[in-house]
């Protein structure tokens, strides 16, 4: 049998457990040189030359590699691989530095575009969700006073987070048209469309370097630095722990370490 073939029941064993497997599937993809050996074939080697051969970054190779080390895994386990591949792993990319600020924000706000472009994202930005999230929302999601965008979702890509339905965010959904999903229009709306249009509207209004994942980070980077708590933050966001929003955020809030600071004069004064 193919790894294609075997990767077919790993599927089947394994997409409902697996909370990211949209990522395992575009891992899967961006190998398609893998899928028509067999596993006595796979071998190091053979990972390094597709790994030689993709055009992506090394954060989306060093991804996909996870997720194919837990495929390699599975087969071991199951008896049709002797040993997982000790396969080269690019080093981890530095941190981005970039996000949307909430001048920016207005700006893009403000840039004349399509109904459901400004609606999807000003929702994004009231709630913290990544663009996805806000694009895939089904009417059934907002229900008992909060936006649930974790509701429904059986094997969800990344983690989402549970919002209160404030004013503004009310005020949003009222001109939302009335269907299976919030975000809606004559023609479906996906994320490439989203794209085209976020590009659009930040070449308008003079903003350079930013993407739609990028106006997250904005809204976690403002909020921290506005002095909200790391808790809510995380809460909102829909991390799986406030270690996470921590690691990533802290040093954006304006009080982190300086009660310590404080603390140490006074020991010394």
């Amino acid at each position: 049998m193919t790894l294609a073939a075997h990767f077919a029941a790993f599927r089947l064993a394994k997409r409902h457990e697996v909370l990211e497997w949209k990522r395992f599937e575009l891992a899967w993809q961006h190998y398609a040189a893998l899928h028509a050996i067999e596993p006595d074939q796979w071998t190091h080697k053979a990972t390094d030359a597709a790994t030689d051969a993709l055009p992506h970054a090394a954060g989306t190779i060093r991804r996909d590699l996870g997720c194919l080390s837990v495929f390699a895994k599975w087969l071991k386990r199951e008896g049709h691989l002797l040993a997982v591949p000790d396969w080269r792993t690019p080093p981890a990319p530095a941190p981005r530095q970039r996000y949307v600020s909430a001048e920016e924000m207005r700006r893009i706000l403000a840039t004349p575009a399509e109904v459901w472009f400004t609606q999807a994202t000003r929702l994004a930005i009231l709630t913290g969700q990544r663009i996805g999230a806000v694009l895939d929302l089904r009417w059934s999601q907002v229900r008992g006073g909060v936006i649930d965008f974790n509701f429904g979702i059986a094997a969800r890509c990344k983690h989402r987070g549970t919002v209160p339905l404030t004013s503004d965010i009310k005020a949003v959904l009222g001109g939302c048209a009335l269907g299976d999903r919030v975000i809606n229009d004559e023609l479906p709306v996906n994320y490439f469309r989203y794209l085209r249009e976020w590009r659009r509207a930040c070449a308008a209004c003079g903003i350079v370097g930013a993407t739609p994942h990028m106006l997250r980070h904005g809204v976690a980077t403002e909020l921290v630095a506005a002095g909200v708590p790391l808790l809510e933050v995380s809460r909102m966001l829909g991390h799986s722990t406030v270690a996470i929003t921590e690691r990533v955020y802290a040093h954006f809030d304006p009080n982190f370490t300086k009660r310590a600071a404080e603390t140490m004069a006074g020991l010394v004064a």
